[in-house]
């Protein structure tokens, strides 16, 4: 029976199903008797667990892997340094148990780039923000004066209306 958890899945006989029907218990009249207690070999589950079997060759190129005590200090010479270098260096990262040095110091140089690029966005967009509350500033001014000349109208028109009623 498995038994599902925010995309997990467990198999597991123990667990009962939770279906909508309910389940009926047979219950044998018997005497209790006493298991027979042996020596403790550990707990037992009711599922396995599984253990990634270690194999010689990576799964993503099928190189062999190299053991963690033995650096790697031979580069593949070819005419494109600079695609060879690069496939080279990720296949020795992908492919050695333990990354490289060199892969954790390209990993901080990427992260590096990252969080400069990511912090002058940052700068660019709070000057932008400030500059947007200075033209709402500006805006607000602008429609108070507007609402204020529309107010000063309204009453003139008013006044230059009831003007002719008056002296007729």
């Amino acid at each position: 029976m498995a038994t599902v958890r925010k995309g997990l899945a467990l198999r597991n006989n123990i667990v009962e199903h939770l279906s909508k029907e309910p389940t009926k218990a047979s219950v044998k009249k018997s005497p209790v008797t006493k298991p027979t207690v042996s020596a403790k070999t550990g707990p037992k589950v009711p599922f396995k667990i599984f253990e990634d079997p270690v194999s010689a060759n990576c799964q993503h190129c099928g190189s062999e892997r190299r053991k963690p005590s033995l650096p790697c200090r031979e580069r593949v010479s070819t005419t494109s340094v600079g695609v060879q270098a690069c496939d080279t260096d990720i296949r020795e990262w992908l492919c050695a148990e333990k990354p490289t040095e060199g892969y954790w110091e390209e990993l901080a140089e990427r992260r590096r780039v990252a969080l400069k690029e990511t912090l002058d966005e940052n700068r660019e967009l709070c000057t932008l923000v400030e500059s947007l509350n200075k033209e709402i500033e500006r805006l607000n001014q602008i429609e108070q004066q507007a609402e204020h000349f529309a107010r000063m109208y309204k009453a003139l028109k008013e006044a230059s209306e009831q003007m002719p009623s008056d002296s007729s």
